[in-house]
C-alpha cells in the first residue's frame, strides 16, 4: 500500500507534516532561505523548501521504499508550449509553474544529480513532461495521464523504488515506471532528501508552491489485490470507442479523460488497481444481429480471459429503430451475447449500461435526434437492457448482469449538454470521464 501521513507504520523511518519549523528541524531537516512555513505546509523561496539528512537512517532504505508528499495539484499539471499558463478548476488543471523538483540522493546538500528525481520539465518538442531520472539519465513520460489523477486541491505524490524499478503515483495511481541501477543509503547515494529544487540545480526553483505531510517508509508500494479485477474488458460501441483516441498527449484533446481512466482513478480511490481494456470497442456496431453487430467482438474480448465484461451497447439500436429494427431482434442479440460471455470460460460478471438520450444531436438526423420519436427509441433499448437481470436470473445467471444508469446518470431526456460534444450524441470530455465513473460504480457492486 501507498502508506498514508501519520500511519503508525513501523517501517516509517521520517514523518513531517513540514506545517512547523520545530517539528521541520526535531526531524533532522533544514529549512532553505526565503522558505515560509504555516498550516498549509512549507513554501520556498528562490533556494528552494528544506532538505532532511536521512544518512543515518535504516538501510533498508537500499532494497525498497516509499517517499509520499502532498502538494498543491495544479503545480503537478503544466500547459502546452512556454506561455503563461491559465490555471483552472476540477481534475483538468493547467499548471502555474514550469518546473516541480524533488530530489532524492544527491551525496551533498546543494548537489543538482540524484538518484531519484521527479522533474516537471520541457521535453523535446517543448510540451511539460514529468522526468524521472538517475544521475544524468531519466525518462520523461506526459503530463496529461498526470492531470486526470492529480485532480483536487492536494495532490500525494508517491515516489516508490522496489531493488531496479522506479515508479511514480499521483493520488494513488502510477503514472511512471521505469528501471535503473541500485543504490546505498548513508555515504551512498541515498544521503539527501531535498524538496524543492536545489540552489544550483539547472532546473528552475519553486516560489510558490506548498509541500505537506511528509512520510519515508522502507517499506515497498502495493496494492490490494482482488481477482476479478485483473482484466477487465469493454465491449460495445462509439462511446467506449472514442476514448480509444484519447491520448495522453496535451496536443490531443480531449487529453484530460477518457472512460478508461476515470475507471482505474476511481478504483484507486478505494485503493484497488485493475487492468482495463477497452480496445475491443467498434463505432457504429449493434446489438442486434445487424452487418456490424458487437457479437463480432466478443471473441477478441473473451482472449484476454476477463473476469469482468462492461457491455455498452445500444445507441445505433435506438437509431436503427426509426427504420424499422424492434425490440424483439434488440432482446434476442443481447441474450445471445450475453450467453455467450456467461457461459465462456472465465467471465463471471456483466455490467450493462442504459443508453443516454439522443436529443444533444441537433439536426443530425431526419426526423431530428432531437424529436420525442427518437425519446421513444432511447426507452425501449433501456426497458430491454433494464430487464436482463430478471432475465439472467431466470436462465440460470443469478446475480451475474448488473445494469448501470447511464441514461439518469446523463441527465435523461433533459440531457446535460455539459457531458456531450457540440451538437452530437457522443460524450465529450467530461462525459467519458462521467461515462466511466457509472462504470466504475458498477464494478464496485460488483466487488461488495
Amino acid at each position: 500500500m501507498i502508506l498514508p501521513y501519520n500511519s503508525g507504520d513501523s517501517s516509517v523511518v521520517l514523518e513531517c507534516a513540514l506545517t512547523d519549523s520545530a517539528d521541520i528541524t526535531s526531524n533532522g531537516g533544514t529549512e532553505r532561505t526565503g522558505a515560509t512555513v504555516d498550516s498549509n505546509g512549507i513554501k520556498g523561496a528562490t533556494a528552494g523548501c528544506c532538505v532532511f539528512d536521512i544518512g543515518s537512517y535504516d538501510t533498508r532504505l537500499d532494497s525498497a521504499g516509499q517517499i509520499s508528499f502532498e502538494t498543491q495539484a495544479k503545480y503537478l499539471t503544466a500547459t502546452e508550449g512556454t506561455g503563461n499558463p491559465s490555471p483552472h478548476g476540477g481534475h483538468d488543471h493547467y499548471g502555474d509553474a514550469t518546473a516541480d523538483a524533488v530530489h532524492f540522493g544527491a551525496n551533498t546538500a546543494d548537489n543538482n544529480t540524484g538518484s531519484f528525481m521527479l522533474l516537471n520539465t520541457y521535453s523535446s518538442d517543448n510540451r511539460h513532461g514529468y522526468k524521472l531520472q538517475h544521475g544524468a539519465e531519466g525518462d520523461y513520460f506526459n503530463t496529461g495521464k498526470s492531470i486526470c489523477y492529480a485532480n483536487g486541491e492536494y495532490c500525494r505524490v508517491t515516489l516508490a523504488w522496489d531493488g531496479a524499478k522506479r515508479e511514480c503515483y499521483f493520488n494513488g495511481v502510477k503514472v511512471f515506471s521505469s528501471t535503473t541501477a541500485g543504490f546505498t543509503v548513508g555515504g551512498g547515494e541515498l544521503r539527501y532528501l531535498s524538496i524543492g529544487s536545489v540552489p544550483g540545480s539547472v532546473w528552475p526553483v519553486l516560489s510558490g508552491q506548498y509541500y505537506k505531510n511528509l512520510t519515508v517508509s522502507y517499506k515497498p508500494v502495493s496494492f490490494s489485490s482482488h481477482p476479478l479485477l485483473s482484466d477487465v474488458v469493454f465491449v460495445g460501441d462509439s462511446f467506449i470507442a472514442q476514448s480509444q483516441t484519447d491520448t495522453l498527449s496535451l496536443k490531443a484533446e480531449p487529453w484530460r479523460s477518457s472512460v478508461q481512466f476515470a475507471v482505474e482513478k476511481h478504483l484507486a480511490d478505494y485503493g484497488l488497481r485493475a487492468n482495463i481494456y477497452i480496445d475491443d470497442a467498434v463505432s457504429g456496431e449493434t446489438i442486434y444481429a445487424s452487418a456490424t453487430p458487437i457479437s463480432g467482438q466478443l471473441a477478441g474480448a473473451l482472449a484476454k480471459k476477463p473476469r469482468i465484461v462492461c457491455y455498452r451497447g445500444g445507441t445505433n439500436d435506438a437509431i436503427a429503430m426509426n427504420v424499422g429494427v424492434t425490440t424483439s431482434q434488440i432482446q434476442t442479440g443481447l441474450e445471445t451475447d450475453l450467453t455467450t460471455l456467461l457461459d465462456s470460460d472465465t467471465v463471471e460478471y456483466v455490467i450493462l449500461g442504459t443508453v443516454p438520450s439522443l436529443r444533444n444531436g441537433d439536426g443530425l438526423s431526419s426526423p431530428d435526434y432531437q424529436s420525442t420519436a427518437y425519446d421513444g427509441y432511447v426507452d425501449s433499448v433501456n426497458t430491454v437492457i433494464n430487464a436482463m437481470p430478471a432475465w439472467a436470473a431466470s436462465n440460470g445467471y443469478t446475480g451475474r448482469v448488473i445494469v448501470v444508469d447511464q441514461f439518469t446518470d446523463f441527465g435523461g431526456h433533459s440531457l446535460n449538454t455539459e457531458l456531450f460534444q457540440t451538437s452530437n450524441i457522443h460524450p465529450g470530455s467530461f462525459g467519458k470521464w462521467a461515462q466511466g465513473i457509472t462504470y466504475a460504480k458498477g464494478i464496485m457492486q460488483v466487488l461488495s
